[in-house]
């Protein structure tokens, strides 16, 4: 049975708008900046990264167009679900856009710090050093929802590992670059969620 043209249009919809948040933002800090490129270490990643990212997009077209191709992923969730599911993903885009402001020309695409990398402790990153990758993980939690599938789901998991290794070497590049400083923010943060304790006044993790 085919998904309400509705649900599916709202769901393309919310997708492109979340990956145009994160081009537009990502496209802007590469301007003006005279960091060195990537090492060669890390194209197989980036590759790697952007082939994952085009088989995702390809998911959601596929389920929008001809969900009976990947109806061996759908699970049997009631409509509630999958409104809340769209409800919540739609509610993490302005997140996006406030985590991706507050990164300001901090993004990379890598674990390096760019040249004119500061660290913040302002916005999302005052409870949270890595509120863009828990942003990440709830809104393809929340498409799972939204579109009953699996897929989705596989990919917020894959993604949270990826960044959870990818974590361990940032904070080290970021506790290199910025000393006591990053440590006393470390101490007083918590990765994904906020910690009972008082936070910075003042990240630089993503």
């Amino acid at each position: 049975m085919n998904d309400p043209l509705i649900l599916r249009l709202m769901v393309i919809a919310t997708v492109v708008a979340a990956f145009a948040i994160s081009g537009w933002y990502r496209r802007r800090a590469e301007r003006g900046d005279d960091s060195p490129a990537p090492p060669a270490s890390a194209l197989p990643v980036l590759v790697l990264r952007l082939l994952v990212v085009f088989l995702l997009l390809g998911f959601f077209a596929v389920w929008a167009a001809r969900p009976e191709l990947v109806a061996f992923a759908r699970l049997p969730l009631p409509p509630a679900a999958r409104g809340l599911g769209l409800a919540a993903a739609i509610g993490v885009l302005p997140l996006f856009v406030w985590i991706f402001r507050t990164l300001g020309a901090n993004v990379t695409p890598t674990a390096l710090t760019r040249q004119r990398h500061r660290l913040i402790t302002t916005g999302p990153y005052r409870w949270v050093r890595h509120p863009l990758y828990a942003a990440g993980t709830l809104f393809f939690l929340a498409l799972a929802l939204a579109t009953a599938s699996w897929l989705p789901a596989l990919y917020a998991a894959g993604g949270f590992g990826a960044t959870a290794l990818r974590r361990r070497r940032e904070e080290a590049a970021l506790e290199a670059r910025f000393g006591d400083a990053y440590r006393r923010y470390r101490a007083t943060t918590g990765a994904y969620l906020p910690r009972l304790t008082r936070p910075a006044s003042g990240h630089a993790g993503r």
